[in-house]
């Protein structure tokens, strides 16, 4: 596979050809998303929808029954908000093969406001019974993941934001969460591309803490192991998410923990609000208190009242 600037075409790409049932659909974004290159190399198994993202998900779940692989892209807010009924009938209920890849995903898409900011998908996405959901950070892991999904059969949610980092060459074996540091006093669990500010913050408080730090590259079903590991071992959790906390990655987090080992977990994350324009993603993080001057005061904050309860 030749590797591009475009994880998720380089796999499109690559498994369209190995392939011949790997089909893309597109709602009017093929230009933004790049499926365009896609359509050039394999203009028989691309369809532009236009702007009809819940026929997308008709027309996938049809091609699903025929024996196809459907990945339908789309902007992220529009992919999960317009088409919740379609997802959960068409797709979910009958745990078709159907693949569905959010894009721009949070505030990627700044300038755009709040009608394309998607700060509740994986809350939708989560209720949704036979779905999996994956939030790469890195274009590696946008490649592992798009791979995972192909090889796994049933419906999926893949949530993309507009830039990820970069990364080696060599792909990895798929796992579903990464240990990025270890740590003793306090566990921050991140998904996407802001766990980089939650390694940022773990070293940035490192002369006052050991703290680690797990990224989860799957949310659903979700790795309780790894959880109910971190609060045993650290007995404090504060989740960091590009999303609002109302039933996104500090939800889920909660929800293991309360089960299995009860501790108290600090939730960073948007609060029950709508995002708003801004020139770039940046502004809207600081605006919204996940800038890693705030996050690191809120962690201070969590050590602090953790020890004053000791």
């Amino acid at each position: 596979m030749k590797i591009s600037k475009n994880p998720l075409i380089d796999v499109l790409n690559d498994l369209a050809e190995k392939d011949s049932k790997v089909v893309v659909l597109d709602a009017d974004t093929s230009t933004s998303s790049k499926t365009n290159k896609f359509a050039k190399h394999y203009p028989n198994r691309f369809i532009n929808m236009g702007i009809s993202e819940q026929n997308m998900i008709g027309v996938a779940s049809g091609l699903s029954l025929a024996g196809m692989t459907p990945f339908a892209v789309s902007i992220a807010a529009f992919l999960t908000r317009k088409t919740i009924d379609q997802i959960a009938l068409s797709v979910c209920y009958p745990s078709l093969n159907v693949k569905l890849i959010g894009m721009s995903s949070a505030f990627s898409s700044a300038r755009d406001g709040a009608t394309h900011q998607s700060l509740d998908d994986i809350a939708l996405m989560r209720t949704m019974p036979n779905m999996r959901i994956f939030t790469p950070s890195s274009a590696n892991e946008v490649r592992q993941t798009v791979y995972q999904a192909y090889e796994d059969p049933g419906p999926c949610y893949i949530r993309l934001q507009r830039n990820h980092t970069s990364d080696s060459e060599q792909l990895c074996e798929f796992k579903d969460y990464a240990l990025l540091r270890e740590g003793s006093d306090l566990t921050i669990i991140a998904a996407g591309a802001i766990r980089q500010t939650a390694i940022e913050a773990a070293e940035a408080l490192s002369n006052e803490a050991n703290i680690r730090v797990i990224g989860l590259l799957q949310l659903k079903p979700i790795n309780e192991k790894v959880i109910i590991q971190a609060a045993q071992d650290t007995g404090l959790i504060v989740t960091l998410e590009e999303h609002s906390i109302i039933g996104g990655l500090g939800s889920a987090v909660s929800e293991v923990v309360t089960e299995h080992c009860p501790v108290f977990v600090e939730r960073i994350g948007i609060k029950d609000c709508f995002g708003q324009s801004a020139l770039e993603r940046e502004h809207l993080l600081e605006y919204y208190d996940l800038s890693l001057d705030y996050v690191v005061s809120r962690i201070r904050e969590a050590l602090k009242k953790r020890r004053q309860d000791d």
